[in-house]
């Protein structure tokens, strides 16, 4: 696990990082972007990259910065489970997550940002891939081993056969250098990135805030990328310690827990949203 400094330039693009939440070491349910915890809980957030690439990631909570104006390095195809508070290179203290009672309203003040975790990454630019091609002489090993001549480019392949005299290749270089980012080549969006305002709005309810937690001793270690992509993008979870009712949440949803239809009983997978006996929507 390593860390780079603010003050490196960060240069943004891409998106395969997968962001959640897991509580007592379980991934926590997801609904559009919310995560359903009681009140006292403490949580990690868990990352993975899913890209050949490393991953440049900050990360917010509440509208303040948690790595001490720092930033993770995220290995290719690695994950890491991110356990709370950085004070220099050492996570000191876990995420809790509390009600934002009266008192600390008025010691503290309200946020807008409250409950929310933004989290911000990149990856590093994608390397150019050089493809070389070999020129096969003299012309009698044309006429009895005839092989076609590849170019490559970017959006096309161009094809020669025949004996050398009819030899005219659209391009004179013998290795052509193309970058799989350049015009032609799509990057797929694996990641939903949640806006604020899609968020549900839990207003009418006290906000959760996260505070610190039990100490702990999460290490790190300083690390170096290559030149990162120009753009990046944004995951934006939410915290709530109350349910549609309005009631407090006693308990955690976890992935793995069956959902119960409260008509029927009948137990769906967690990631139902009608319930396969009776067909009830599954709050």
């Amino acid at each position: 696990m390593q860390l780079v400094g603010l003050q490196q330039e960060i240069k943004m693009y891409q998106n395969k990082l997968v962001a959640t939440l897991k509580s007592k070491g379980q991934v926590l349910r997801e609904e559009n972007g919310c995560f359903k915890l009681p009140f006292g809980s403490e949580y990690t957030i868990y990352l993975k990259n899913m890209e050949s690439r490393k991953a440049v990631v900050s990360i917010d909570i509440d509208g303040e910065d948690v790595l001490d104006n720092k930033k993770l390095i995220i290995e290719a195809n690695e994950t890491l489970d991110f356990e709370g508070f950085m004070k220099g290179t050492v996570a000191e203290n876990k995420f809790k997550f509390i009600q934002r009672t009266k008192n600390i309203e008025e010691h503290r003040g309200i946020h807008v940002d409250d409950g929310l975790i933004r989290i911000e990454f990149t990856f590093e630019k994608l390397e150019p891939i050089t493809q070389e091609i070999i020129y096969t002489y003299p012309y009698r090993y044309w006429w009895n081993n005839p092989q076609p001549i590849i170019w490559y480019n970017t959006n096309e392949t161009y094809t020669f056969e025949g004996s050398s005299e009819n030899y005219n290749p659209k391009y004179d270089s013998q290795s052509t250098s193309y970058d799989p980012s350049a015009k032609g080549m799509s990057c797929s969006n694996n990641v939903s990135s949640y806006n604020i305002n899609t968020v549900q709005d839990s207003s009418v309810f006290n906000e959760g805030i996260t505070t610190k937690g039990a100490p702990i001793n999460q290490n790190f270690s300083r690390g170096y990328t290559r030149e990162l992509e120009d753009q990046s993008h944004t995951i934006i979870l939410k915290l709530i310690g109350y349910n549609e009712k309005g009631l407090e949440v006693k308990s955690p949803t976890f992935t793995r827990e069956r959902l119960v239809c409260n008509i029927c009983g009948n137990k769906n997978i967690s990631s139902s949203k009608y319930c396969s006996e009776c067909g009830t929507y599954i709050s």
